[in-house]
């Protein structure tokens, strides 16, 4: 169950403070989404050598570490908070799977990030992982995700397109309303048009 825009803001002003038990507390209400989220996400190819709860976990650490910082003061609400936290993941996401694709190919990784040829491949993903998204970059993609989730210019549209994109299946969109998997394709069909066309 999602908290409510007071507590969420709450335990922001906690956690800014150093406050342990309000990251505990966010940590409750949201990482069990991150990793759905991730591992949504996931294509079969990379799911051997990329864990769902690492790239979760690394993107709460940087999200927490950033409020702590005061690198979000535009971040009031539950709403804002998730598009933050779908971004960042998204990021981390973004960037482990380029990487692991470079150094499958056996790319400038190590030059890129300064490893000789005896770093082991979990060193090299610890790195890759801890990297953290700028404050203007973060900003960005939660203006773009806004962007696209308005251009839908339908409140079904954007709870169906938020479900998938916090890594629900077509099945378990389809029981949340009560219709039919078809349906809900259509429906994500439409969605992927009107961005296609944005």
């Amino acid at each position: 169950m999602l908290s409510s825009d007071s507590s969420v803001v709450r335990w922001l002003e906690r956690l800014e403070e150093g406050d342990n038990s309000a990251a505990e507390a966010l940590w409750n209400s949201y990482f069990s989404r991150l990793v759905k989220l991730a591992d949504g996400r996931l294509q079969n190819k990379h799911r051997k050598a990329i864990d769902a709860e690492d790239i979760a976990l690394s993107a709460f650490n940087s999200f927490c570490d950033g409020v702590k910082k005061k690198r979000f003061p535009l971040l009031s609400d539950r709403q804002g908070l998730w598009k933050l936290l779908v971004s960042i993941t998204i990021f981390k996401l973004f960037h482990i799977i380029r990487d692991q694709e470079r150094l499958k190919r056996g790319g400038a990784f190590r030059e890129l990030t300064g490893l000789d040829s005896s770093t082991n491949s979990i060193a090299a993903v610890n790195l890759v992982v801890s990297r953290e998204p700028s404050p203007e970059f973060a900003a960005e993609l939660v203006e773009q995700f806004e962007n696209l989730m308005h251009s839908l210019g339908d409140k079904e549209l954007m709870q169906y397109a938020s479900w998938k994109l916090e890594g629900y299946s077509n099945e378990e969109i389809a029981l949340k309303v009560n219709r039919s998997t078809r349906t809900v394709e259509r429906k994500l069909n439409l969605i992927r048009k009107i961005w296609i066309q944005k």
